[in-house]
Protein backbone atom coordinates (compact mmCIF):
# COMPACT_ATOMS: atom_id res chain seq x y z
CA UNK A 1 0.00 0.00 0.00
CA UNK A 2 1.35 3.48 -0.84
CA UNK A 3 1.67 6.03 1.71
CA UNK A 4 -0.23 8.53 -0.13
CA UNK A 5 -3.80 6.16 0.19
CA UNK A 6 -2.55 5.01 3.68
CA UNK A 7 -2.51 8.61 5.44
CA UNK A 8 -5.99 9.46 4.36
CA UNK A 9 -7.52 5.86 5.70
CA UNK A 10 -5.94 6.66 9.21
CA UNK A 11 -7.30 9.95 9.27
CA UNK A 12 -10.69 8.42 8.53
CA UNK A 13 -10.29 6.60 11.43
CA UNK A 14 -8.75 8.81 13.58
CA UNK A 15 -11.75 10.93 12.79
CA UNK A 16 -14.43 8.82 13.47
CA UNK A 17 -12.96 6.14 15.56
CA UNK A 18 -14.35 3.02 16.85
CA UNK A 19 -17.47 4.51 18.37
CA UNK A 20 -18.78 7.12 16.20
CA UNK A 21 -22.46 8.15 17.16
CA UNK A 22 -25.02 6.76 14.75
CA UNK A 23 -28.88 6.06 14.46
CA UNK A 24 -31.08 3.88 12.17
CA UNK A 25 -34.46 4.43 10.91
CA UNK A 26 -36.85 2.11 10.11
CA UNK A 27 -39.48 2.58 7.58
CA UNK A 28 -42.88 0.71 8.05
CA UNK A 29 -46.02 0.98 5.90
CA UNK A 30 -49.21 -0.77 7.36
CA UNK A 31 -51.56 -2.29 4.86
CA UNK A 32 -54.98 -3.43 6.14
CA UNK A 33 -56.29 -6.44 5.77
CA UNK A 34 -59.32 -5.91 3.04
CA UNK A 35 -61.67 -8.71 1.51
CA UNK A 36 -64.93 -8.38 -1.20
CA UNK A 37 -67.03 -10.51 -2.46
CA UNK A 38 -69.02 -9.67 -5.36
CA UNK A 39 -71.68 -10.53 -7.40
CA UNK A 40 -72.70 -9.78 -10.69
CA UNK A 41 -76.31 -9.25 -10.06
CA UNK A 42 -78.15 -9.48 -6.81
CA UNK A 43 -81.87 -11.14 -8.22
CA UNK A 44 -81.39 -14.61 -10.47
CA UNK A 45 -84.46 -16.09 -11.90
CA UNK A 46 -84.50 -20.16 -11.96
CA UNK A 47 -86.92 -22.61 -13.01
CA UNK A 48 -89.04 -23.83 -10.83
CA UNK A 49 -90.49 -26.71 -13.51
CA UNK A 50 -86.44 -27.72 -13.81
CA UNK A 51 -85.43 -30.03 -11.40
CA UNK A 52 -81.98 -30.58 -11.10
CA UNK A 53 -79.18 -28.06 -11.00
CA UNK A 54 -79.06 -24.20 -12.12
CA UNK A 55 -76.42 -21.76 -12.13
CA UNK A 56 -76.94 -18.88 -10.45
CA UNK A 57 -74.03 -17.34 -12.20
CA UNK A 58 -70.83 -16.47 -10.49
CA UNK A 59 -69.07 -14.95 -7.29
CA UNK A 60 -65.71 -13.77 -6.87
CA UNK A 61 -63.41 -13.07 -3.78
CA UNK A 62 -60.86 -10.84 -2.76
CA UNK A 63 -58.80 -11.13 -0.02
CA UNK A 64 -55.27 -9.63 0.39
CA UNK A 65 -54.72 -11.50 4.16
CA UNK A 66 -51.89 -14.20 3.93
CA UNK A 67 -53.82 -15.99 7.00
CA UNK A 68 -57.46 -15.93 4.48
CA UNK A 69 -60.64 -15.72 5.03
CA UNK A 70 -63.41 -17.19 6.71
CA UNK A 71 -66.66 -17.58 4.75
CA UNK A 72 -70.05 -17.86 6.19
CA UNK A 73 -73.06 -18.70 3.70
CA UNK A 74 -76.95 -18.78 5.27
CA UNK A 75 -80.45 -18.42 3.86
CA UNK A 76 -82.67 -16.08 4.90
CA UNK A 77 -85.20 -18.82 4.99
CA UNK A 78 -82.89 -22.06 6.04
CA UNK A 79 -82.82 -23.27 2.64
CA UNK A 80 -86.41 -23.23 1.20
CA UNK A 81 -87.86 -20.69 -1.64
CA UNK A 82 -91.00 -19.51 0.10
CA UNK A 83 -94.02 -17.91 -1.08
CA UNK A 84 -96.81 -17.32 1.67
CA UNK A 85 -97.53 -20.59 3.62
CA UNK A 86 -95.49 -22.85 0.48
CA UNK A 87 -91.77 -24.02 0.73
CA UNK A 88 -90.18 -25.88 -1.81
CA UNK A 89 -86.57 -26.99 -0.87
CA UNK A 90 -83.56 -26.15 -2.73
CA UNK A 91 -79.75 -26.71 -2.20
CA UNK A 92 -77.28 -24.39 -2.75
CA UNK A 93 -73.40 -25.15 -3.93
CA UNK A 94 -70.49 -23.68 -4.92
CA UNK A 95 -68.36 -25.16 -7.89
CA UNK A 96 -64.51 -24.00 -8.12
CA UNK A 97 -61.25 -24.88 -7.14
CA UNK A 98 -59.45 -22.29 -5.35
CA UNK A 99 -60.80 -21.59 -3.02
CA UNK A 100 -62.44 -24.84 -2.60
CA UNK A 101 -66.50 -24.58 -3.23
CA UNK A 102 -68.57 -26.79 -1.29
CA UNK A 103 -71.02 -29.74 -2.20
CA UNK A 104 -74.63 -29.14 -2.47
CA UNK A 105 -76.15 -28.64 0.87
CA UNK A 106 -79.74 -27.42 1.93
CA UNK A 107 -78.68 -23.78 3.82
CA UNK A 108 -80.74 -25.22 7.22
CA UNK A 109 -77.76 -23.66 9.01
CA UNK A 110 -74.96 -21.68 8.16
CA UNK A 111 -72.13 -23.03 6.35
CA UNK A 112 -68.87 -21.90 7.76
CA UNK A 113 -65.38 -22.92 6.65
CA UNK A 114 -61.91 -21.52 6.16
CA UNK A 115 -60.21 -20.74 3.12
CA UNK A 116 -56.60 -20.34 3.22
CA UNK A 117 -55.03 -17.38 1.73
CA UNK A 118 -52.68 -16.44 -1.10
CA UNK A 119 -54.35 -17.16 -3.93
CA UNK A 120 -57.44 -14.68 -3.07
CA UNK A 121 -55.46 -11.84 -3.48
CA UNK A 122 -55.19 -11.67 -6.85
CA UNK A 123 -59.10 -12.59 -6.66
CA UNK A 124 -60.84 -15.55 -7.79
CA UNK A 125 -64.04 -16.15 -9.18
CA UNK A 126 -66.73 -19.41 -8.35
CA UNK A 127 -69.70 -20.77 -10.01
CA UNK A 128 -72.87 -20.95 -7.59
CA UNK A 129 -75.95 -23.38 -8.40
CA UNK A 130 -79.40 -23.52 -6.72
CA UNK A 131 -80.48 -27.69 -7.28
CA UNK A 132 -83.94 -28.37 -6.96
CA UNK A 133 -84.15 -32.25 -6.50
CA UNK A 134 -88.07 -32.74 -5.38
CA UNK A 135 -91.41 -30.38 -6.65
CA UNK A 136 -94.35 -30.53 -4.55
CA UNK A 137 -97.36 -32.07 -5.89
CA UNK A 138 -99.21 -28.72 -5.83
CA UNK A 139 -97.83 -24.94 -5.73
CA UNK A 140 -99.28 -21.92 -5.22
CA UNK A 141 -98.85 -19.41 -7.91
CA UNK A 142 -97.01 -16.43 -7.33
CA UNK A 143 -93.21 -15.94 -6.47
CA UNK A 144 -91.00 -18.14 -4.73
CA UNK A 145 -87.76 -16.62 -2.85
CA UNK A 146 -84.99 -16.61 -0.53
CA UNK A 147 -82.12 -14.19 -0.01
CA UNK A 148 -78.79 -16.01 0.55
CA UNK A 149 -75.88 -14.01 1.97
CA UNK A 150 -72.23 -14.62 1.22
CA UNK A 151 -69.83 -13.13 3.61
CA UNK A 152 -65.92 -12.90 4.09
CA UNK A 153 -63.90 -11.77 6.86
CA UNK A 154 -60.09 -11.83 7.20
CA UNK A 155 -58.58 -14.66 9.61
Amino acid sequence: MSIAVFFPLLAQALVLGPGAPSDDVQIAGPVPAECTVSLPQDRVAIDLHDRGSQSLGSISYTCNDPDGVVRTVSSENGGFLVQDDYRIAYEFEERGDNPPGFQSRQLSAPLISQIGGGDLVLGVTQELRAVISVLPRELAAGEYSDKVTIEISPN
